[in-house]
């Protein structure tokens, strides 16, 4: 009796194994709700008619000897429940790229969604405020990488923009002329003072250039004007300042005042002649403004004979005499004072008559 009772229970155990192999083949599980914590993916439903084989009918098997049965370990099956993906912390899209000119307002409106409905902010770095904006000024030409992030509190998104801020060129500006008249007058070998002050809003160095009639004298922000003899008429004075593209200028108008220099009257030797001789007086002069020269002699025993002054002494004239000459341009003089000395000439006595006495 006892004998039969195991034969029915090593019976019963082959179908429940059976049964199980059954579900394992049919892709049969157990539902969600039998588990805990666990997820299961859902199988489609299998039609059995499609199966190839069917496993082997618990009548058929072949029953087991008692004690060959050995208790076999249940085979653990490891549920990996698939992680949520992390949260993005920040998502960068390619660089959007704003051209501006230097002084314009650069002023940047996100505009972004937020799926679940979330009140976004706005971040900006440097140069932009905290509102999007920056105000460019002279200097500022180059290119600048600016991060906007958006956030809704957990997660944030960013945006690079690159600003390509372009020169904007301005002419460089004269401040400051002296002197301030723009019309001059100045005499002859005397001099003229010029100097500026100039700036330029692109900060760019500046290069100084002076014309005087045309040809450059200086290149320093001042000059000085040495007016000379041979300047008289009008001139003019210029001033430009360039930065390398543009250029500012100035320019006065200069009168120069003729200043007549006296001629330049060469040396005459004092003279020693003896009675009866003749004294000739040839004065030479240069002027240096080249104007005409004329001369003269203060004695009217001097008789003007081709451009020279000549006196024929007589017995009578022995003596020391001191005679002025002048040469004149017709505006200035110029004199010098020779001595001139006549010596006596002994003449023998002459017998003019004899009387009888």
């Amino acid at each position: 009796m006892i004998k039969k009772l195991t034969i029915f229970l090593l019976i019963g155990l082959f179908l429940l194994s059976g049964c199980a192999e059954i579900k394992e083949l049919y892709g049969i599980q157990p539902s969600a709700e039998g588990q805990h914590g666990e997820e299961y993916i859902p199988i489609e439903e299998i039609r059995i008619e499609e199966m190839n084989e069917l496993p082997p009918s618990p009548v058929e098997a072949e029953t087991p000897k008692a004690g060959e049965i050995a208790e076999e370990p249940e085979e653990e099956t490891e549920v990996i429940a698939e992680e949520p993906e992390e949260e993005k912390a920040e998502t960068k899209k390619e660089a959007k790229v704003i051209i501006v000119k230097e002084t314009d307002l650069v002023s940047l409106k996100p505009k972004a969604t937020d799926p679940d409905g979330d009140v976004l902010t706005f971040t900006y770095t440097s140069p932009l405020d905290a509102t999007g904006k920056w105000k460019t000024t002279y200097g500022n030409a180059g290119e600048y990488t600016v991060t906007i992030t958006a956030s809704d509190g957990r997660l944030s998104s960013t945006k690079d923009v690159l600003i390509i801020v372009n020169k904007k060129e301005e002419a460089p500006v004269i401040d400051e002329a002296l002197p301030e008249k723009g019309e001059l007058n100045a005499d002859e070998d005397s001099t003229l003072e010029f100097m500026v002050k100039a700036s330029d809003l692109n900060n760019d160095p500046l290069a100084y250039s002076w014309k005087l009639d045309g040809s450059e004298v200086s290149a320093d922000d001042s000059y000085t004007y040495n007016i000379g003899y041979d300047d008289a008429g009008q001139h003019t004075v210029k001033i430009l300042v360039s930065d390398g593209v543009k250029e500012a200028s100035r320019i006065w108008a200069v009168k120069v005042n003729n200043v007549n220099r006296e001629p330049i009257l060469e040396k005459i030797k004092d003279i020693s002649v003896k009675e009866t001789g003749t004294i000739v007086l040839e004065p030479r002069a240069a002027d240096p403004d080249d104007d005409d020269v004329t001369f003269s002699v203060d004695s009217s025993r001097f008789r003007k004979v081709d451009g020279r002054f000549e006196w024929k002494t007589t017995y009578d004239d022995a003596g020391e005499y001191t005679v002025t000459i002048t040469a004149s341009d017709g505006e200035d003089d110029t004199i010098q004072k020779i001595s001139i000395t006549i010596e006596n000439v002994n003449r023998e006595p002459v017998i003019e008559d004899i009387i009888l006495g």
